[in-house]
């Protein structure tokens, strides 16, 4: 009869804290994001649109 591998315990238990944010951090993101939102395209775009759209698009951004 063979006998069962040994279990390694812990003989600390693990405890991980949350992260902590400092003020600064804080304000320097909710200022970042007090801007538009800009969308951000992954990929060939042309995959999803033709380039007569997008010409167009941006034409009417000028």
């Amino acid at each position: 009869m063979t006998s069962a591998p040994p279990v390694m315990v812990p003989s600390v238990p693990v405890v991980s804290k949350p992260p902590v944010h400092n003020k600064e951090f804080i304000a320097a993101k909710e200022s970042e994001s007090s801007g538009p939102t800009t969308t951000v395209f992954v990929g060939n775009i042309s995959e999803k649109a033709s380039d007569m759209l997008i010409r167009q698009l941006l034409a009417v951004r000028d």
